[in-house]
C-alpha cells in the first residue's frame, strides 16, 4: 500500500507545479516563513523557574519548546519533558530557583537548512522527539531577530507544519491514519503518577478516561507555578486539581488539511474521534 506521505502534495509557487510533499525542500515550502517564524529563547544560565514561566506562556500558541542559547548561539532546547523528568526526582524550591537550564536541557537540538528535504526534517523531528527545528544558514550562522529584549531564532515549528498541512492537496483522511493507542489516566491519579506515565510511554499528554479532556505537560507546569512555595505538594495533587485541555470532538472523516485547520482554529489543538486522539505532534508522523 502506498504510504500516506506519498499521497500528499504541495502546490509550489516556486516550481509552479504540484510536488510530492516529502520531496519538497524547505525553501520550496516556506519562502517567507523561514525568516519570520521564531521560537522564544532562554539562556543556559537562567533558572528552571524562569523556564517554567516561559513554557506556560508559550504553549497556548503551539510553541511547546524554548531554544536554549549560550553566547548568542543555540545549544539546546527546553520543553515540559525536560523540566518534569527532573522535578519528579527533586520537587523542591531549591531545584526550581537554583538549578540552571544548562543542567536539564536537551543538548541535541534539531538543525536544518533551507535545502533540507521535508521528509528528512520530519525524520529528524521523530528521532529527536521534538516539534521544532532551528534554521541554520549555509555558512553555519543562524538567522535571528530581537523581540522583547530577547534573541529569537528562525525555526520551523509545529504551528508552521500545521499551516503547511492546511495548504496541501490530498484525498487522505483520518480514517486511513494508523491508529496510535492513547495513554489514559483517571481523575483520582496523582500528578506523580501522571508524570511517571508520560515518561514511561514517552508521551507529552494523557487522556482522562471517559472524557474529552487531556492532561498536558503544560497543565502540570501551571500547577508548579501556582504552588511555588510548596512545590512538593504538586506531586500529591490529583488530576482533578489540574486545568486540562478539552479536545474537539468530531464524527467526521476529516481530510488532512481539515484536521490541520481544526487544530489551528480550535481553542486547544487536540482532536478526538470515537477511536482516536490526534495531537499536533502526530502530524509529524502522518506527513513523513
Amino acid at each position: 500500500m502506498k504510504s500516506i506521505a506519498k499521497q500528499i502534495f504541495f502546490n509550489s509557487n516556486v516550481a509552479n507545479k504540484k510536488i510530492q510533499l516529502s520531496k519538497c525542500r524547505l525553501d520550496d515550502l516556506f519562502p517567507q516563513l523561514l525568516v519570520s517564524s521564531s521560537n522564544a529563547t532562554i539562556e543556559v544560565t537562567d533558572t528552571v523557574m524562569t523556564g517554567v514561566s516561559m513554557l506556560v506562556r508559550l504553549s497556548e500558541s503551539l510553541a511547546s519548546n524554548l531554544v536554549v542559547i549560550n553566547n548568542g548561539s543555540p545549544v539546546g532546547m527546553l520543553g515540559a519533558k525536560q523540566v518534569l523528568s527532573k522535578f519528579i526526582k527533586n520537587p523542591t524550591c531549591n531545584f526550581l530557583h537554583n538549578t540552571i537550564i544548562k543542567n536539564i536541557m536537551n543538548g541535541d537540538p534539531c538543525f536544518v537548512d533551507k535545502s533540507t528535504k521535508f521528509f528528512d526534517l520530519m525524520k529528524k523531528l521523530q528521532k529527536l522527539q521534538t516539534d521544532f527545528a532551528i534554521l541554520q544558514e549555509s555558512n553555519g550562522m543562524f538567522s535571528s531577530i530581537i523581540q522583547d529584549d530577547r534573541e529569537m531564532f528562525s525555526t520551523i515549528s509545529i504551528k508552521r507544519i500545521l499551516e503547511l498541512g492546511l495548504m496541501c492537496d490530498t484525498d487522505v483522511t483520518i480514517s486511513q491514519i494508523h491508529k496510535k493507542p492513547a495513554v489514559f489516566c483517571s481523575n483520582d491519579d496523582t500528578v506523580r503518577t501522571v508524570i511517571q506515565t508520560m515518561l514511561h510511554y514517552n508521551v507529552n499528554d494523557v487522556v482522562i478516561q471517559n472524557s474529552p479532556f487531556i492532561i498536558t505537560g503544560r497543565a502540570i507546569l501551571e500547577k508548579i507555578q501556582r504552588e511555588i512555595i510548596n512545590p512538593d505538594d504538586v506531586l500529591q495533587c490529583k488530576v482533578s486539581d489540574l486545568n486540562p485541555y478539552e479536545a474537539t470532538l468530531t464524527n467526521k472523516d476529516l481530510s488532512i488539511p481539515d484536521l490541520c485547520k481544526l487544530m489551528l482554529t480550535a481553542r486547544h489543538p487536540y482532536v478526538m474521534t470515537a477511536s482516536q486522539v490526534f495531537t499536533p505532534y502526530d502530524l509529524i508522523y502522518v506527513l513523513s
